[in-house]
């Protein structure tokens, strides 16, 4: 089991457009990825690799949550480096075009360790 954030974004057509975030891979917190359906999730044409590693030792990317900027604009918040580092990235992102959806824009990094006492 794996946590998720789930957004609704707008509408489009009458029909709700949602953003969903998880760590994507079937084994351990790793790859997390942003899906994007136009159709009330019913299909996710739209999915974004937000990070990930090679190193299958620790859990690399975790807990997230979503937040919408804007019209075109979602961010997202992230645990990454085994829970040492939290980080904040802002993606831009189509609504005419599914496929064609983010663009980073920008990349925000906390040390967990300072605020937990171990730096």
């Amino acid at each position: 089991m794996c946590e998720g954030s789930l957004l609704n974004i707008g509408t489009k057509k009458g029909k709700k457009l949602l953003a969903f975030c998880n760590a994507a891979d079937t084994l351990q917190r790793n790859n997390l990825t942003l899906r994007i359906s136009f159709d009330e999730g019913l299909s996710w044409k739209a999915n974004i690799l937000i990070d990930r590693t090679d190193n299958k030792r620790n859990d690399y990317t975790a807990y997230s949550d979503l937040v919408l900027i804007n019209k075109s604009n979602i961010g997202v918040l992230y645990e990454k480096d085994n829970y040492k580092t939290i980080v904040f990235t802002q993606l831009q992102f189509s609504r005419r075009q599914p496929d064609v959806i983010c663009q980073s824009l920008s990349h925000y990094f906390l040390n967990t360790n300072i605020f937990l006492g171990f730096d």
